[in-house]
């Protein structure tokens, strides 16, 4: 197909936003020995990748890896169409700790048991909710103080995200996670929720400011526990958080760099070929 579209005089860029070869390293990731993940479609896509004229990629480290397949790459970092986050938070006398994902995240979960252990145990307004994989199903022994909400559309997501009051965002050293951009912590801010991170993915979260950064079990119990003891700074970071998604990681600021690339692709390949006269860019 690309060389089809190549062929008929278009330009075509590939869009990527996972780093699809650490998929296969991750033994929590329940597709990790799916067809698509197999080392014959990897592959493919690598073929692919070497047929366009140019890749995009949310990530530095997605760029780097798959860069120095294509002619030239560029980084346009992901975005949120606000709107879907314009959401009022319901009201409630707990503090809800919450945790949204799909597969390939058990492992780094482990890095925030003991915070949650030490966040449920001594405190009893707190509870725990997550949204996915059923991780809250691990403290059964609180009865309605977890809460476990199945995977939904993303439609309904944030929706579900309201209930949160702290948002965790645990990841561990791995390609797969290099790979990652800051979603959760977008997502979170959008919602005015603070997140607490790991700096591995989480880098963006100004510490103290819209959120907190933790990497040692300890990290984590410390920054939950100041979360969960101090309402109007937990309150302060969201609401930083919120203007922080409205400055930074809105669609309509984003969609710069995406104008920055079409650009310099017109300047840079469509104006110096001599047999294509109009604009005509695929993404794949």
């Amino acid at each position: 197909m690309v060389q089809k579209l190549r062929a008929m005089g278009k330009i075509v860029l590939i869009d990527c936003d996972d780093y699809l070869h650490g998929v296969r390293k991750m033994v929590d990731h329940d597709f990790r020995n799916a067809p698509g993940f197999s080392k014959k479609a990897l592959s493919q896509f690598e073929r692919t990748l070497a047929n366009c004229d140019g890749l995009i990629a949310s990530t530095e480290f997605i760029r780097r890896k798959y860069g120095k397949l294509t002619p030239r790459s560029w980084v346009c970092m992901n975005g949120l169409d606000l709107g879907r986050y314009d959401k009022s938070r319901p009201k409630h006398s707990t503090v809800n700790i919450g945790w949204a994902g799909a597969t390939g995240h058990a492992l780094s979960f482990g890095a925030v048991r003991a915070a949650i252990d030490h966040g449920m145990s001594k405190y009893d307004n707190t509870t725990f909710i997550s949204i996915g994989q059923d991780f809250a199903g691990q403290w059964a022994q609180y009865g309605n103080r977890i809460l476990s909400l199945p995977w939904c559309s993303l439609e309904v997501y944030p929706n579900a995200m309201t209930l949160f009051d702290i948002s965790l965002a645990p990841a561990r050293e791995s390609g797969w996670y290099r790979g990652k951009s800051a979603l959760r912590y977008y997502e979170a801010a959008a919602l005015g929720i603070p997140t607490i991170g790991s700096s591995v993915v989480y880098s963006e979260i100004e510490h103290g400011v819209t959120g907190m950064i933790a990497d040692t079990p300890q990290e984590w119990i410390d920054s939950l526990t100041f979360m969960i003891e101090n309402s109007e700074a937990r309150e302060e970071m969201g609401r930083n958080a919120l203007r922080r998604s409205i400055d930074q990681f809105d669609m309509n600021v984003r969609v710069e760099q995406w104008r920055d690339v079409i650009d310099e692709v017109y300047s840079t390949l469509i104006l110096k070929d001599t047999n294509v006269d109009t604009m005509e860019v695929s993404l794949s």
